[in-house]
């Protein structure tokens, strides 16, 4: 993968700012032994919270997650809704993403503009407050669940983004989604299992629409 200098730069400053563990302690959430979620819900201020549930449905995915530049100027932070802090170095993120460091996301908060993430990687070095535009699961590129994939996004696309939703639609996208769970049956293995329970949370999704029931497997791809 190649970088221009003005990639790099935007990269650096806009898609995240990792930290080293051993430049920051540990969330408390976390234990020595497993990382486990603290499903006690904390506020920073009063605009500021844990998204509990969105929590735990991230967590359970384990390290799932990659980091891809993003849009935003905001990029990854020592603390939620912080500002100017350090910033991860450009080659450490060149190198992360190149190496397709999987991350999982212990914590989900959400804030005025959007959400962030709390999230370390599996090796323990790197963890630190990811935004709203810098994640997405890495099973979303495996082949064999481009079919599964592609119903699932035609369900919701089929749907809009404002109501209302005429019935016609609705049976459209259910259509899909039956289309995509006979694609998902067919599949063997853990891939059988991470596409049907995708199935599963896109229904739940095209119920209402929900950020907080977003389906893992599409997380900010749709």
């Amino acid at each position: 993968m190649k970088f221009s200098l003005k990639t790099l730069t935007y990269l650096s400053i806009a898609a995240l700012s990792l930290i080293s563990a051993s430049a920051m302690p540990v969330n408390t959430a976390v234990t020595n032994n497993s990382h486990q979620i603290n499903t006690n819900k904390q506020v920073i201020n009063k605009k500021t919270h844990e998204n509990v549930k969105l929590s735990q449905q991230l967590a359970k995915e384990g390290y799932t997650f990659r980091l891809t530049p993003g849009n935003s100027d905001q990029g990854l932070q020592k603390k939620v809704a912080g500002l100017n802090n350090p910033h991860m170095k450009r080659s450490t993120l060149k190198k992360l993403i190149k190496n397709k460091t999987n991350f999982k996301v212990y914590r989900v908060w959400e804030y005025k503009n959007g959400l962030m993430y709390k999230a370390f990687s599996k090796s323990g070095k790197y963890r630190g407050g990811v935004d709203d535009t810098t994640l997405y699961n890495k099973h979303y590129t495996d082949k064999s669940l481009q079919p599964v994939i592609k119903m699932e996004k035609k369900a919701i696309n089929v749907l809009g983004s404002k109501p209302p939703i005429t019935k016609v639609n609705r049976e459209r996208s259910q259509r899909y989604l039956n289309k995509a769970l006979m694609d998902a049956q067919q599949l063997h293995g853990n891939e059988r299992k991470i596409a049907i329970n995708s199935v599963k949370q896109t229904k739940s999704y095209v119920k209402t629409l929900n950020v907080a029931r977003t389906p893992t497997l599409l997380w900010k791809k749709i």
